[in-house]
């Protein structure tokens, strides 16, 4: 899934009320997870102590967090 570019626009405009000459930039925002990992060039060390759980404060194993951060981790390296 890719992040949301409604969620960007939403954030400039806040920004823009709220601080003024402030601007937000994703350049990342046209990328899956897994492009963007191969393109950081993040080690397999490093990412392997991240996590995505949805459930709770370490992995579960179990949620969809969970599983995509495997599915991406096993895509990558």
């Amino acid at each position: 899934m890719y992040g949301s570019a409604k969620f960007v626009e939403t954030i400039q405009t806040l920004l823009q009320i709220q601080e003024g000459a402030v601007r937000l930039e994703a350049p990342a925002l046209s990328l899956e997870t897994d492009s963007l990992l191969r393109r950081c060039g993040a080690p397999h060390s490093f990412i392997g102590w991240t996590f995505s759980c949805h459930m709770a404060n370490e992995p579960c194993g179990a949620c969809r967090g969970c599983y995509k951060h495997l599915a991406t981790i096993e895509s990558v390296y």
